[in-house]
């Protein structure tokens, strides 16, 4: 692969949410350099500014700044470095969401399961709305939503558990003796993992939070993985 080439493969990722802007800017570095350790590659292969008989119209390639992408055909782009969000109108290239938005809405989506102390259900509903609302815009996001989500659903499976085992403890109150034991031994049952649940909730979505806030990825420990 030439110089050219490989300087469009970089804005193609960059363009389509693949690389953020700060690994842009290295890997542009890291571009520029192998052009100076091997002049005679940069030689056989000019920017397309320096071909002769260049129109006028003809995005110029200012290889000097490596932090200023260049302009990309989509003609050009390899098939291999589109992703699955390339045919998205929600996310047109260019208009990418900062590397700092991002993280900053990510931390916001594993904090909102936390609404379900203020809110009945925000602790389920919010989370969602805000994955779904942006997770066209980036391909972090909707990693982080689905992580959410996944952790959403054994939680909700565990407070169904403990539905049933409330109702059944309910059930065999009503039997003397033997089923009066029982009942109150799923009750303690029921209390710790009530306890385990709301502590496990609270300790991962702040630990998510702030993961996120970081441009880290973190998987909740027990959390099923549903959603792929």
């Amino acid at each position: 692969m030439d110089f050219n080439e490989e300087s469009r493969l970089l804005d193609a990722q960059l363009s389509q949410g693949h690389i953020n802007v700060e690994q842009y800017e290295a890997k542009q570095r890291e571009l520029l350099s192998k052009r100076d350790e091997n002049p005679e590659l940069f030689a056989q292969n000019p920017p397309l500014s320096e071909v002769k008989g260049q129109d006028a119209s003809t995005p110029k390639y200012d290889y000097a700044s490596p932090i200023q992408p260049h302009s990309v055909v989509p003609e050009q782009i390899a098939p291999s470095v589109l992703t699955p969000y390339a045919n998205q109108s929600a996310n047109p290239p260019g208009v990418q969401m900062q590397s700092k938005d991002v993280n900053q809405w990510c931390m916001f989506t594993h904090l909102s399961s936390l609404c379900g102390f203020v809110i009945p259900f925000g602790g389920f509903i919010v989370p969602i709305v805000l994955w779904q609302v942006k997770k066209n815009e980036s391909p972090v996001i909707d990693r982080h939503g689905k992580t959410v989500a996944n952790w959403l659903i054994t939680l909700g499976i565990g407070v169904v558990a403990i539905g049933i085992l409330e109702a059944l403890a309910f059930a065999l109150a009503f039997i003397p003796v033997l089923g009066l034991v029982l009942a109150i031994g799923i009750q303690l049952i029921v209390g710790l993992l009530g306890l385990a649940l709301l502590i496990c909730n609270l300790v991962f979505s702040i630990m998510g939070g702030l993961k996120a806030n970081n441009g880290e990825e973190w998987s909740y420990p027990f959390s099923l993985k549903l959603i792929q």
